[in-house]
């Protein structure tokens, strides 16, 4: 890699939205900072460049000519609960556990057996509630938990579920 390339990578990385900082170290040719993402490319002892694994990713992209995505904003835990979400409407689908209804976007996370009675943050553990029936249920013991749901569920007279659960 060369000058050009390297004031090219820079330009590169301007235009798609990420911010060029400030070398902490004598060796550091490029410093960028994309959302929470952070690239370093540094110059050896023997004169060779060798980029971060970040900055390696964001060299690959360049290289073959691809955009700079989008910069990851988001913390670790709002993704790791996005994940979990989706884990759970793929199991259960998306019906409320507690009253069957459709979820839309009120989407809470239940923990059957509650976080104060030292439940597991496991899936297994885990369903999707309305933020109301969620709210309704508390930190009830999960025998409670589940005469709740038939109370609410089966008694619905329109609610047909969309998947048995087991």
């Amino acid at each position: 890699m060369n000058n050009d390339v390297l004031h090219a990578f820079e330009k590169w990385l301007v235009a798609g939205g990420a911010k060029i900082v400030p070398a902490l170290r004598d060796c550091e040719l490029l410093r960028f900072k994309h959302g929470k993402a952070k690239g370093v490319l540094v110059v050896t002892k023997n004169g060779a460049w060798k980029p971060s694994e970040k900055a390696s990713k964001y060299l690959r992209l360049f290289e073959h000519a691809s955009p700079l995505p989008p910069p990851t904003s988001t913390s670790k835990s709002v993704r790791r609960r996005e994940a979990r979400v989706q884990a759970l409407l793929i199991r259960d689908g998306s019906d409320c556990f507690y009253c069957g209804g459709d979820l839309g976007d009120d989407r809470s996370i239940e923990h059957l057996v509650s976080k104060c009675h030292s439940g597991p943050e496991h899936l297994s553990n885990l369903c999707l509630a309305h933020s109301k029936c969620n709210l309704l249920a508390g930190n009830m013991p999960v025998v409670a938990k589940i005469r709740l749901r038939e109370e609410r569920y089966f008694k619905t007279a329109s609610v047909t579920p969309s998947r048995t659960r087991q």
